[in-house]
């Protein structure tokens, strides 16, 4: 493996049968144009319009929800609330968040997880 390493540092191919064989550019995707399924898990003041603020941004970005439940008051009055989204490129969804982040009802650092389906 480090041999491997080696030949694409050093822009080589390796005659060995098991050794890094090609330059061939392969198919890639922006980061940003990868379509998934996405978790979220938001610390919000638990006050009445937050699910609104949050589900209206949501839309502008063209984002679907598939679930949501909200959890635990906290002795702070915030809700614990995870969101799953039905698919929905990662541009989109980084820009939502960003987005959710400015507001002042988020009281932490929105969690994102990347959801990879076997289907």
């Amino acid at each position: 493996m480090i041999a491997d390493l080696v030949d694409i540092i050093k822009g080589t191919v390796s005659d060995d049968i098991l050794g890094w064989q090609s330059f061939e550019a392969m198919p890639h995707q922006a980061v940003n144009d990868i379509e998934s399924i996405f978790y979220l898990r938001l610390l919000a003041t638990d006050k009445p319009g937050v699910l609104a603020d949050i589900t209206a941004i949501f839309a502008n970005h063209n984002i679907s929800v598939e679930a949501v439940v909200q959890k635990q008051i906290d002795a702070q009055n915030n809700a614990h609330i995870a969101i799953i989204t039905n698919q929905v490129k990662t541009g989109e969804i980084n820009a939502a968040v960003e987005e959710i982040q400015k507001n002042d009802f988020i009281q932490e650092t929105v969690k994102i997880i990347h959801v990879e389906t076997l289907d």
